[in-house]
């Protein structure tokens, strides 16, 4: 799952080659470009990633769920969001942009900034978690707020990991998800049991440990379009169209379902070669899906591009995940079908073997938006993704 916004600490401030007031941050692996003497190395901040959304008003219920979240609006605060607005994109939308001809990625925000703000948030959160018991919500609230105000200066840690777990909501943040195109009809809401949502970390927000620096990949190009899952279960004979996080209805024609029905036969024999559940994941690209003059994948008939399978019943994780190497990558199984007679599975483009350094991944990132959106490398036991800075910063 995609984090969209995270306390940590600075790792080291550069020069901007390019402009003298100026500097680049860097959080994790993200670089960001901020104003000179704005914050030192080991400075505590709030950073927000790329596809952020930051909220216009935090709903109540986002944060707690109650009956009557209308009673409770007044009591939540988004004032920091005011200070950064004219940095976002359409909708809110955090995006990496190039300024000075340095790429900038998301937005650092000193802690203090929204101070004020999360200490309210996470009084409301306390106050309807833990009950008013005699008291008026006001009063509760007013309560835990002086404990809150109390507890950043003497017990700051321990506040700060308990607004972590939940820092997206206290500060109004969800991640960007593009409209789907066009009609369709979904059954219901949800993927099969076992299947998670399909979105790749970016580099930039692993540690230099989970980068896996060193170890071999393969490496496959990511594509720009629109995420869909085709599902049988070989033991109930249920078979399923997804958009997204939405279960379609088979009848219906969209770009979905003219890209994935007609693989139905294709992933039911699969799913009784290997006798187990089986969930083909890709990407569905073509004419009407992300409509860019940037983007190459827009053209022509909607086709579904494998770059993922999961089995979702199996308790071998490396085999669950379907992970390369473990005999049961999206790779081998488009090959596996193709021994069963189905030819007509594609898969996004395998672009060879690597070894990840971090002058490899810089590579990948500096990558011409010419070649696409970026890449993905496909690790024994991870994967994640890393975006052409200029393809972002051009969307």
């Amino acid at each position: 799952m995609t984090e969209d916004v995270y306390i940590e600490k600075i790792k080291e401030i550069k020069p901007h080659d390019n402009a003298d007031r100026l500097e680049v941050a860097r959080v994790r692996n993200w670089d960001c470009i901020v104003g000179k003497g704005e914050f030192k190395p080991g400075d505590l901040v709030i950073y927000i990633q790329p596809d952020a959304v930051i909220a216009e008003k935090i709903d109540p219920n986002s944060i707690y769920l109650t009956e009557s979240p209308s009673l409770y609006e007044d009591y939540l605060s988004n004032r920091w969001a005011d200070r950064v607005r004219s940095y976002l994109g359409n909708g809110n939308r955090v995006k990496t942009v190039n300024l000075r001809g340095k790429t900038s990625y998301g937005l650092i925000i000193k802690l203090e900034d929204a101070k004020d703000d999360l200490i309210n948030n996470i009084s409301y959160y306390n106050a309807l978690k833990f009950g008013c018991e005699d008291e008026t919500f006001n009063d509760a609230f007013n309560s835990w707020r002086e404990d809150a105000k109390a507890d950043w200066n003497d017990h700051f840690d321990e506040l700060i990991e308990l607004i972590n777990e939940r820092l997206n909501v206290l500060l109004g943040i969800t991640h960007y998800v593009a409209p789907i195109p066009q009609d369709f009809n979904a059954l219901r809401e949800g993927l099969p049991i076992g299947v998670e949502k399909s979105d790749e970390t970016n580099y930039q927000a692993l540690t230099d440990e989970e980068l896996h620096l060193g170890e071999e990949v393969l490496v496959t190009r990511k594509m720009d379009g629109s995420s869909g899952t085709i599902y049988y279960n070989p033991h109930t004979e249920e078979f399923g169209v997804y958009s997204r996080s939405l279960e379609l209805k088979t009848e219906c024609v969209n770009n979905y379902t003219v890209a994935m029905l007609p693989l139905k036969d294709a992933i039911i024999a699969l799913g009784k070669h290997y006798n187990e559940p089986i969930a083909l994941r890709g990407e569905v690209c073509g004419m009407g899906i992300q409509s860019k003059s940037i983007n190459p994948n827009c053209k022509g008939t909607p086709t579904f591009f494998i770059y993922g399978v999961r089995f979702p019943e199996n308790e071998n994780e490396t085999v669950r995940m379907g992970y390369w190497k473990s005999g049961r990558h999206f790779v081998d199984v488009v090959q596996q079908a193709n021994e069963l007679g189905f030819k007509n599975l594609k898969t996004v483009a395998c672009l060879g073997n690597a070894v990840i350094t971090k002058e490899q991944l810089q590579k990948w990132a500096d990558a011409p938006a010419k070649d696409g959106e970026g890449v993905v490398v496909n690790g024994t036991s991870f994967s994640y993704k890393i975006r052409s800075a200029e393809y972002d910063s051009k969307m």
